[in-house]
């Protein structure tokens, strides 16, 4: 049986010897992240990230909010945040793929 992954887009805006690297997961209220040495650990803690605020969601009762289409997205803004992809123009956006539990 094939496992069910989730891509939920995110934005990472760079840092440099001063500043962390920041992540924001669009489709998620609240879910953000961080990381001090790059891109690529940037990209695994924000997997972190969306697992733990996947969990907590569940964990209350709630149902976790599906990634928006990336159609979608260029065309809508997120429900959660009023905006779309385009207010982190500047920021190297990417996919998270996650395994989610359950």
């Amino acid at each position: 049986m094939m496992e069910k992954t989730m891509k939920y887009p995110i934005a990472i805006e760079s840092g440099d010897g001063h500043h962390a690297w920041g992540v924001v997961v669009p489709d998620l209220p609240g879910c953000f992240s961080a990381a001090d040495s790059g891109l690529d650990e940037a990209i695994e803690n924000a997997k972190e990230a969306i697992t733990v605020w996947i969990e907590a969601v569940m964990d209350d009762g709630m149902v976790a909010m599906s990634p928006l289409r990336l159609v979608s997205r260029r065309i809508a803004p997120s429900p959660s945040l009023k905006v779309g992809f385009g207010r982190w123009r500047k920021w190297t956006r990417r996919f998270s793929t996650i395994r989610p539990k359950g």
